[in-house]
């Protein structure tokens, strides 16, 4: 099991909480035990211009059920309505006043308005929920990823920034911390963004998002309250800032045959081009889970590992392999921040989670012909 810090975030000067409450996460889930998802609204599968995504990068919805859809490919911002009928484009590419060259971060905010990170334009700009520009707020942290902006419930955003000059962290990259942005615009304070990965790696991608070699982790998200919580993938257990920590039993799911057999050898084409050893880590079994993401209601989205399923495919080029072997049925545990168990939401193929808000979620999914699209879901019981 990996030891850390029972403190998830510290503004400089605080010192670390040392009491620690256990809080089990089990019990019958509040929304019963056999959930599925129905779609209610589809956006992207029109000829019209409007419809058509190149690649998507953020989304956000609005009080009103307005979905803002960020495409990056462009770049531009989209806004539609509850039901998927567009309304307007929300912006437009450039660096002038509500213009963006890089959509990072799309993130509604407690009062409703809209805020894009852009950090190639070194800002956040912030929209009215109609997609009106309000007003821009400086912020350069030189980061471009994908985990590089967050909000609270309290009407501020934190942007993660690299820092040089600390001590770089155990895996060799550079230490992280966010800069906090409160509702005025003005960066108040950097929080601690202690590390994530323990163990160098590497990533596919693949149409449920990204993938991982099942290595040991431990992975950071900003809760409502405005605290870094640590989710440890090992143990399932999540520390939430304070004086608590979440702990949930799970099954390991093993990791052997043909599908270790295909991870093991993807690991050593990685390995060629960057020396490092990956194949020798490759674990008999994997870990509770690959993500743990909080949304505007507070709750915590846990992307728990699941059997995967064979799809023959074409060998490459050169003759090797590609990874057939996918777990392309995302399964989300919900859970609250104060332990509640609400469920095990499965999704349908191939779905990358964009917001989840009471029993609606937001997601990407793909064509048969690989066009992405977004689609508004419905939680519910599998027998009503």
């Amino acid at each position: 099991m990996i030891r850390f810090s029972t403190l998830a975030l510290i503004l400089l000067g605080t010192t670390p909480l040392l009491a620690q409450e256990v809080q089990q996460v089990d019990g019958p889930p509040l929304w019963g035990s056999d959930l599925r998802t129905v779609e209610e609204v589809r956006i992207g599968d029109r000829e019209e211009e409007e419809y058509l995504f190149g690649r998507i990068a953020a989304v956000a919805v609005t009080d009103n059920g307005n979905i803002w859809v960020g495409d990056d490919s462009v770049p531009i911002i989209r806004l539609y309505d509850a039901q998927g009928e567009y309304i307007r484009d929300v912006g437009a590419a450039g660096e002038g006043p509500g213009e963006y060259n890089r959509i990072m971060g799309l993130k509604r905010m407690v009062d409703d308005s809209v805020w894009l990170f852009d950090p190639r334009n070194r800002r956040i700009s912030v929209f009215d929920p109609d997609g009106n520009f309000v007003v821009a707020h400086p912020v350069d942290s030189g980061t471009h990823s994908s985990d590089a902006f967050h909000v609270d419930g309290r009407g501020n955003a934190y942007v993660l920034t690299m820092d040089g000059e600390a001590p770089r962290q155990p895996n060799g990259d550079p230490a992280s911390s966010l800069i906090r942005v409160n509702s005025r615009g003005e960066s108040e304070a950097r929080v601690e963004w202690p590390p994530e990965n323990q163990e160098n790696g590497f990533v596919l991608l693949s149409p449920s998002g990204y993938r991982k070699p099942f290595f040991p982790e431990i992975i950071n998200a900003v809760t409502a309250e405005g605290v870094v919580l640590r989710a440890d993938n090992q143990s399932y257990s999540i520390d939430l800032g304070h004086d608590v920590r979440l702990q949930r039993d799970f099954q390991p799911i093993r990791l052997d045959g043909e599908e270790r057999s295909q991870w093991i050898e993807t690991a050593r084409r990685f390995e060629e081009r960057s020396g490092k050893d990956y194949a020798s880590r490759i674990p008999r079994s994997k870990p509770a889970f690959r993500n743990v993401r909080v949304f505007g209601d507070g709750r915590i989205w846990v992307d728990v590992y699941t059997e995967a399923e064979y799809e023959a495919r074409s060998p490459r080029a050169d003759g090797s392999r590609p990874l057939e072997w996918h777990e392309r049925r995302p399964v989300m545990e919900v859970i609250g921040s104060d332990g509640t168990f609400f469920g095990r939401v499965p999704l349908p193929e191939d779905t990358y989670l964009y917001e989840a808000r009471g029993e609606y979620i937001w997601a990407e999914r793909e064509l048969e012909d690989g066009s992405p699209i977004i689609v508004r879901l419905r939680i519910e019981a599998a027998g009503s």
